[in-house]
């Protein structure tokens, strides 16, 4: 199928982004940091006897929110370390890229070329009117 053709080839020039490219370099890079793995490790275990928690106790909305708040600060110090945090921007900015192609797909399937509605840029949140 043609369709799937394009999109094959779609895939092989995300892979030829730096985005993906630096995302998989600092994964790489986390994989192999000792520290890096066992905060990970740490952190996942944590969340994981947090959603256990919240799955078998009945809590009240008061304690659901500390259970957040407080996997929100064991977050927050995983990303105090670099090579973690460099791995989660990287991520981000791959994502970032992943999004803005799924929308000019859906864009362009739906007639919205250039992000702008239909009835013209006045609407559009992407561009605020811009052209």
């Amino acid at each position: 199928m043609e369709i799937l053709k394009r999109a094959e080839e779609l895939g092989k020039l995300i892979r030829e982004t730096p985005e993906y490219r630096n995302v998989v370099l600092a994964g790489e890079i986390q994989s192999k940091d000792e520290e890096a793995v066992k905060l990970i490790d740490a952190y996942n275990e944590e969340r994981n006897q947090i959603a256990q928690r919240m799955q078998k106790e009945e809590l009240s909305d008061e304690q659901m929110g500390e259970l957040r708040l407080q996997l929100e600060k064991s977050y927050g110090k995983l990303l105090e370390n670099t090579v973690i945090s460099t791995y989660v921007k990287a991520l981000d900015k791959f994502n970032e890229l992943e999004q803005s192609v799924y929308k000019t797909i859906s864009d362009t399937i739906l007639g919205n070329q250039g992000g702008c509605a239909s009835g013209g840029c006045s609407s559009c949140s992407s561009c605020s009117g811009c052209h």
